[in-house]
C-alpha cells in the first residue's frame, strides 16, 4: 500500500470506529454466502469494479455457477459432471454447510443470478456409491454407463442434486504472528507494515519492550502533567484510557443531559466530549476506569456498562441536535477527555495489530 492508501485506511477506522481486532478477525474468516472474486479476495457484499465468481458454502469451497438442471442423478454421474466443467464436489462438511446455510446462500447466487440451491439431498466427494434416495429401477444388464448400483440384482439408482465447487487451498498460506512460523517470513511481514507506516523498527522494538513506561488504562494523569499508577492525594487530573487518551475528573454532578443542556454545558465550560471513536476507547476500558474511580473515592462517576449507548459523544450530539432534540429528548452521561501525546500513534496501531493479527 502506498502513503495515500495507508492514510485513507487508517481515516476510515478511525471515522468508522472500527474495532481492529473484530476487524483482523473478520477479514481472516470466511463465512457462508461471502462472495468469491476472480482476483481471489472474499467479502459478504459486491464490490465495485470486481467481479464475482462464485459464493462459498465454507472457508475451504464456493459455489460455481455449474448446478445440474436436470435434477439428481448417481455419485457416478456427478463426478462426471464434475470432471468436465473443472470443478468438484464439495466436502461432507461443505455440503452440510450448504443445507445449513441455504437461505443465506441462495441469497448471494441470486445477487449475481446464479441457479439457487433446491431443496434436498446434494452430493458430496466423500459419498459412497448407494447413498441418497432410490431412484427408478434400470432394467437392463450392467446397469446405465455411470449408475450407482446399490443392490445387485435390483439394479437401483440412487440419486441427490449436484452443484460444482471449487477448492480454495490459499488458506494454508495464511501469514501467523505466532512463534511457529519461520522467523524470516515473519520478519518479512513486520518489515513491510513498519516501511508501509514508515516507523523505524528499532524505535518502535523499544517501545514494545518498555511499554511500562507509557500510561495504562486506570492509571493516572496527575496536575504537573506527569502521571502515576497509584493514587497521589488531591494530585489526580484525570484516568488514562490508552497512553495518549485519558478521562478528566472535573465532571458535572448531575448525572444525565438532554442534547441541548450538553450544549450549554459545554459552552460554559469550554470542555471536550469524545469523538465517538474516543468512547469505543473508552468503552474497552470500563472495569480499569472504574476501579481507579473507586480508588479515589468518586464511584458516584463510575462509568455503566454500555458505555456507548448512555453517554454523548459529538456524533450522537449532532444528530440529537438535527433531529429536533426538543422531542422527547434523550438524555445521556457527559465525559470530558483531553490528549496527552506520549506515544506516537502509530506505535498504538502496529501494537494492536502484532495482538490481534492472526491468520491461523
Amino acid at each position: 500500500m502506498n502513503k495515500t492508501q495507508i492514510d485513507a485506511l487508517l481515516a476510515c477506522i478511525k471515522n468508522n470506529s472500527i474495532d481492529t481486532a473484530e476487524l483482523y478477525e473478520y477479514l481472516n474468516t470466511i463465512h457462508p454466502g461471502d462472495f468469491h472474486f476472480t482476483n481471489g479476495t472474499h467479502f459478504p457484499i459486491l464490490l465495485p469494479g470486481l467481479v464475482a465468481d462464485g459464493v462459498f458454502a465454507d472457508e475451504n469451497y464456493y459455489l460455481t455457477a455449474y448446478e445440474r438442471i436436470k435434477g439428481k442423478t448417481t455419485k457416478g454421474r456427478a463426478e462426471n459432471f464434475c470432471h468436465n466443467r473443472d470443478c468438484v464436489l464439495p466436502s461432507w462438511y461443505a455440503r452440510d454447510k450448504m443445507v445449513e446455510n441455504r437461505s443465506l446462500i441462495n441469497n448471494s447466487l441470486s445477487q449475481i443470478g446464479f441457479p439457487l440451491l433446491s431443496s434436498g439431498e446434494y452430493w458430496a466427494e466423500d459419498d459412497k456409491s448407494g447413498e441418497g434416495s432410490a431412484g427408478e429401477g434400470s432394467i437392463f444388464q450392467g446397469g446405465a454407463p455411470g449408475d450407482d448400483i446399490f443392490d445387485v440384482g435390483t439394479w437401483k439408482n440412487y440419486r441427490k442434486y449436484v452443484r460444482g465447487c471449487i477448492y480454495v487451498s490459499k488458506n494454508t498460506e495464511k501469514v501467523n504472528f505466532s512463534e511457529s512460523i519461520e522467523m524470516n517470513n515473519l520478519q518479512t511481514v513486520q518489515n513491510m507494515m513498519l516501511k508501509g507506516l514508515k516507523v523505524r523498527g528499532d524505535l518502535f522494538e523499544t517501545y514494545r519492550q518498555n511499554k511500562d513506561k507509557y500510561p495504562k488504562a486506570g492509571c493516572y494523569l496527575l496536575k504537573n502533567g506527569s502521571w502515576s499508577y497509584s493514587t497521589v492525594y488531591d494530585q489526580e487530573a484525570g484516568i488514562f484510557v490508552n497512553p495518549n487518551l485519558y478521562l478528566k475528573l472535573d465532571l458535572p454532578e448531575a448525572e444525565l443531559f438532554d442534547a441541548e443542556q450538553t450544549c450549554v454545558y459545554l459552552k460554559a465550560r469550554s470542555m471536550q466530549i469524545p469523538e465517538f471513536f474516543d468512547l469505543r476507547q473508552i468503552a474497552k476500558a470500563v472495569s480499569e476506569i472504574n476501579n481507579a474511580f473507586r480508588a479515589i473515592g468518586m464511584s458516584r462517576f463510575g462509568l455503566p456498562a454500555d458505555v456507548l449507548k448512555n453517554c454523548w459523544c459529538k456524533e450522537s450530539l449532532d444528530e440529537a441536535l438535527g433531529n429536533d432534540a426538543g422531542k422527547n429528548p434523550v438524555k445521556k452521561r457527559i465525559l470530558f477527555v483531553g490528549h496527552q501525546e506520549n506515544v506516537d500513534v502509530r506505535y498504538l496501531i502496529l501494537d494492536d495489530i502484532w495482538k490481534n493479527f492472526s491468520l491461523d
